[in-house]
């Protein structure tokens, strides 16, 4: 029989294994997601990609910084709980898509590309559709 000891080693070495093999496999498909975008897109139309990512990546971390966090930590978590915290996301993601289209003419006017502000309003839907994952 395993003790405490070794049955702990083998739990862990187990999930170091998984999340080493998740952190490759999304590493490799981010290098190819961006090698196709810089074969179909022009420099132009990919550094506006890329600055629209950059406030996407920004909004997904804040809209899911504790919500998951929270519902991780309970031992047990009944349906209500879930539900609540689905609806939560899902409004944290609201609210985000919405500061998103509220900004995206800001956001075009600083970097001088009026084309901007259509991207931005497309990927306005990112946070909402994010939020439906996080939980």
């Amino acid at each position: 029989m395993k003790t405490n000891k070794h049955l702990f080693k083998s739990v862990f070495m187990k999930g170091l294994r998984w999340s080493f093999l998740s952190t490759a496999v999304v590493s490799v498909l981010s290098v190819l997601y961006y090698a196709l975008l810089t074969r179909y897109l022009t420099p132009d139309d990919f550094g506006l990609f890329s600055v629209g990512l950059i406030f996407i990546g920004f909004m997904e971390f804040f809209s899911g910084a504790g919500v998951s966090a929270i519902l991780i930590q309970e031992k047990k978590v009944s349906d209500e709980q879930f539900s609540t915290f689905f609806w939560i996301n899902l409004l944290i993601g609201l609210f985000f898509s919405l500061l998103l289209v509220l900004i995206a003419p800001v956001i075009a006017v600083f970097f001088k590309d009026e084309k901007l502000v259509s991207l931005l309003y497309i990927l306005s839907a990112a946070p909402v559709l994010l939020s439906l994952i996080h939980i």
